[in-house]
């Protein structure tokens, strides 16, 4: 009896760890590493041609360079470590001042692209930035007046645009280590706009993306589905329960919220998962599907 309370035990200290861990916050950041990855691209028609990109120039224009010319200003950050099925809990792009400004703007737009892995660099043809597909989740963005060249403070950041990158990272595509991409852009007419470094000016001040997440999955807020992963306790092997009638996908958590493994766009009722080698203990299985999202606790023994 003694031995089964100690076991008891150390399974709710496990869960409570797990708990604990797997909600902490982790934050990257990433700055522009190539001339081709950052540059303008004309959204009006005026002494440029509609479409035309600017890959050379040693700032970017956010807003409207010159009248009549609005602009969208493509970013790709590269090898980003968010692992998939993290929360964004927070996340911006940071800007160095490259010219002094207080002019009012009317507001920017930021995006994303809505890729799993956007490539790089930008091939430098028309149309090159605007023409990628653009995610769904936009935040709008009035900067405050920028008076400090070559300073890198709040004022030279965008707010807060954690649900473009949520939606990016929940892409099918998406991998830690792929790439990510912005973009900001306007539809404005007036000459207006905030003059940021861009890479070919100055790599140290170029454009730098901050990702803050969690990558693991709270075990307090699992409501587990019956009969979704067996035999549970497993002793290495076990089989997962395809929750719908389509496709899906699955991910293993260890108790530090780190992912173990996981398969995508998977076919048939079941699927088997060997994790023989992995060491004993709690893990947390999500199944997502057409129908959503479900978790269960494992336990291998």
């Amino acid at each position: 009896m003694k031995n089964f309370y100690k076991k008891l035990a150390l399974v709710l200290t496990t869960i409570a760890l797990f708990a604990l861990v797997a909600t902490s916050q982790t934050t990257v950041n990433y700055k522009i590493v190539d001339a081709g990855d950052d540059l303008e691209e004309r959204l009006g028609a005026g002494s440029d041609p509609l479409g035309s990109v600017d890959a050379t120039s040693s700032d970017l224009e956010l807003g409207t360079e010159t009248a009549g010319e609005p602009q969208i200003i493509g970013l790709i950050f590269r090898a980003v470590a968010v692992p998939k099925g993290a929360t964004i809990t927070n996340a911006y792009v940071q800007f160095t001042c490259d010219e002094a400004d207080s002019q009012v703007l009317p507001p920017l737009t930021i995006g994303g692209e809505k890729s799993g892995n956007a490539v790089a660099p930008y091939p430098m043809t028309d149309f090159c930035v605007s023409s990628r597909p653009k995610t769904t989740a936009t935040v709008s963005w009035v900067p405050t007046p920028w008076e400090t060249v070559d300073v890198r403070t709040a004022n030279e950041r965008t707010p807060d645009i954690k649900t473009v990158v949520q939606e990016i990272v929940n892409q099918t595509g998406w991998a830690s280590g792929n790439n990510l991409a912005i973009m900001i852009w306007t539809d404005d007419l007036v000459k207006e706009h905030r003059t940021a470094e861009a890479f070919e000016g100055s790599a140290e001040g170029a454009a730098e993306l901050f990702v803050t997440f969690t990558a693991g999955v709270a075990v307090e807020k699992i409501n587990a589905v019956e009969g979704l992963i067996y035999p549970n306790p497993a002793e290495g092997k076990f089989m997962i329960k395809n929750p719908s009638s389509g496709n899906f996908d699955y991910a293993v958590y260890n108790i530090i919220g780190k992912m173990v493994t996981s398969r995508e766009d998977l076919s048939g009722s079941t699927t088997e998962v060997d994790m023989s080698k992995s060491a004993k203990g709690l893990y947390v299985v999500e199944v997502k599907s057409a129908g959503g999202s479900v978790k269960n606790k494992l336990f291998l023994k």
